[in-house]
């Protein structure tokens, strides 16, 4: 049951009663953690589904931030290709340019030029046109403050141009989250766009959960589980169980040092239902919270070295005790849960746990990207094989228009470092995806490259580049100069 969230039920089933009439907008859900978006995000699509509007779910991850494209390929990926290939002629005409994000050996590998990043976010409106012309459509993107930039590019795009076409976009956020560069600041500010902030619970509505826990709990025990949470959904349901656990209903000053204790703070009163555990059942939840979410049961049970079999009866501890989600493949029942796992590991032995992570997934034949996102997150150890994963995962994200992407991947495999006879490849591959990104140290890195490369021709090309970014940067003499 969700308390005290008429208003926001009320706007989501006008969002899809409007979807299947024939008209498109965005709605957007903005509230800090614990505060109940994914639930909404569930009704909502519940309904929509039982009036016959298509839903596309995706939600971002920590980890693939630099994913270029990464929350919009989850989104579609599924609706429009079957076994590797494309389905029902989707990708046709003037949605062809999203082949280079949505399917995979489509020919497009070629770098992107600049402005390819606009006619893959058209095409992918065309896309959205229709998928919503064969059934309305309502697109569900959730922890969006954790999306890659050119998906949430994306949602601007059809932020003004879905008026008239029966497909919404419901969105939901975390405010004033870094690494955004605004972008989600931009959609909540759109006049096109509908915003909503979520807020905490009522002293009604703490009561009303509390009574359901403990019938005859006194007005002061109530309205103290209120300030020991701050009408936070999550946060209370933590305080009332650590609370059931030693005794109910317990007594205000018993309240206050259990809370203390274990769920003053979630990250707190998790680890501490940790430490009851099974250690089998520990390096599991450690493994799962590295992985971040959505991870196969043997992925998971590789990593914390476990038995596949002694895996399956760790997972039911931890579902028993309310950390993770029953099924395969496995995740956290709230990212606040993962959060606390994940800060808790020692950041040496989690940066290890990252190159294991990438290790395995290398193994299992993940997507370049997806490794990367681990590689980011481990140690320097001067392999080879790491940094040309980097570099493909690089070459991939021009390929696909998503220059920042690129950058990050690069500056990793710097730090890696290369080979020697590599660096001048790294440092001129550097430059050239800040070049189409429009950064400043396009040209310090295309110089570096340039003073230790050997080959003539390579030379010539890397200044013709060089010349290119230094006019670009307004260094005129410079440019002529190269």
């Amino acid at each position: 049951m969700l308390l005290e969230r008429e208003a926001e039920l009320r706007a989501m089933a006008e969002l899809t009663r409007d979807v299947r009439l024939g008209t498109g907008r965005l709605l957007l859900l903005e509230a800090p953690a614990g505060l109940g978006k994914s639930a909404l995000l569930d009704r909502c699509a519940a309904g929509a589904l039982e009036e016959g509007v298509r839903v596309l779910r995706a939600r971002g991850h920590q980890l693939e931030r630099t994913y270029g494209w990464g929350v919009a390929r989850a989104l579609f990926e599924g609706a429009v290709i079957s076994g590797g290939r494309e389905t029902g002629g989707l990708l046709d005409g003037p949605v062809a340019p999203a082949r280079r994000v949505l399917l995979e050996g489509s020919g497009d590998t070629a770098p992107a030029s600049a402005d390819a990043a606009f006619g893959i976010l058209h095409a992918l409106y065309w896309l959205v046109v229709r998928l919503a012309e064969r059934r309305p459509l309502l697109l569900i993107v959730d922890d969006a403050h954790w999306a890659d930039q050119p998906s949430l590019r994306l949602l601007i795009h059809l932020l003004t141009r879905i008026s008239d076409v029966p497909a919404g976009v419901l969105v939901a956020a975390r405010p004033a989250e870094p690494d955004t560069d605004g972008l989600l600041d931009l959609i909540a500010a759109d006049p096109a766009a509908q915003s909503l902030q979520l807020r905490p619970l009522s002293f009604a509505a703490i009561e009303e959960l509390v009574r359901r826990r403990w019938p005859d709990a006194a007005v002061d025990l109530c309205r103290r589980c209120g300030e020991l949470t701050g009408g936070n959904p999550l946060q209370l349901r933590e305080v009332l169980r650590a609370a059931d656990e030693c005794g109910a209903p317990p007594d205000l000053d018993v309240l206050s040092d259990v809370a203390a204790a274990a769920a003053r703070s979630l990250e707190r009163s998790t680890l501490t239902r940790l430490t009851a555990m099974t250690a089998t059942a520990r390096a599991l939840v450690e493994a799962v919270a590295v992985f971040e979410d959505d991870v196969p049961l043997h992925l998971a049970a590789a990593l914390a070295v476990v038995d596949p079999t002694v895996a399956a009866r760790a997972l039911d501890e931890l579902v028993r005790a309310d950390v993770l989600r029953q099924g395969d493949p496995i995740g956290f029942r709230h990212p606040l849960l993962r959060a606390a796992v994940y800060g808790a590991i020692p950041e040496r032995r989690r940066a290890e746990t990252h190159r294991r992570a990438a290790q395995l997934l290398i193994a299992s034949g993940a997507a370049p990207e997806q490794v990367c996102g681990h590689l980011l997150e481990a140690p320097a150890t001067g392999q080879a094989a790491v940094v040309n994963m980097l570099r493909s995962a690089a070459e991939r994200s021009l390929t696909r228009a998503a220059p920042a992407s690129a950058i990050r991947y690069l500056e990793r495999a710097l730090r890696e470092p290369p080979l020697p006879q590599e660096q001048a490849g790294v440092l001129a591959e550097l430059g050239h995806a800040e070049a189409v990104a429009g950064a400043g140290e396009a040209a310090d890195h295309l110089e570096a490259a340039i003073r230790i490369v050997e080959d003539g021709a390579q030379r010539a090309e890397l200044l013709l580049q060089f010349g290119r970014a230094l006019h670009h940067g307004g260094r005129l003499r410079e440019a002529c100069d190269a």
